[in-house]
């Protein structure tokens, strides 16, 4: 285990918690959802209203949620970018530069 540097704060995990106690922004350094790590922001309404910035493996994303709805912008696997949106009525759509 490395030194610890003056003024660094480190953690596997740091949750930021509003009055009430509920966890608001979510740091995860060691992949507990699927191997992704990164940084969930939630609304008042929890995870109905939420983006996600993370990577996953050595994919880097942003995934959105608002009502029924996502939209997810990341990379397919020759690298070439993609937006994933689901309609709040459950269709899916795919925008690449294919």
């Amino acid at each position: 285990m490395t030194e610890p540097e003056e003024g660094v704060i480190r953690a596997r995990r740091i949750e930021l918690v509003d009055a009430n106690g509920d966890a608001r922004v979510l740091i995860d350094g060691e992949g507990l959802v699927d191997g992704f790590v990164g940084i969930v922001v939630t609304g008042e309404d929890g995870p109905v209203s939420s983006f996600t910035l993370g990577v996953g493996g050595s994919v880097p994303y942003l995934h959105m949620v608002y009502g029924g709805a996502t939209a997810t912008v990341t990379f397919g696997a020759d690298g070439s970018p993609m937006v994933n949106v689901r309609d709040a009525g459950g269709e899916d759509h795919r925008i690449t530069t294919d």
